[in-house]
């Protein structure tokens, strides 16, 4: 049985159509709002759950530290 596992980034290898899709991203600085593919990335996931917009966070960690971060500022 072949499986996927998404554990992490260090342990799945990129197939040739990822490596693909990374050598023509068309990229920008995210900073200042002009990466398109982070921008698409975001109003894709916002109309995903019917909100306005979304934040892009390169990591399931980070995440959850704002998550938590803004928990506790609600909490205040």
């Amino acid at each position: 049985m072949d499986f996927i596992d998404f554990r992490s980034d260090t342990v799945t290898c990129p197939t040739e159509e990822m490596l693909d899709a990374i050598r023509h991203a068309k990229v920008g600085d995210d900073v200042y709002e002009d990466d398109p593919t982070v921008n698409k990335l975001e109003e894709i996931a916002a109309d995903a759950v019917g909100k306005e917009a979304s934040l892009f966070v390169p990591s399931g960690t980070f995440g959850n530290q704002l998550a938590i971060i803004c928990f506790q500022k609600k909490l205040k």
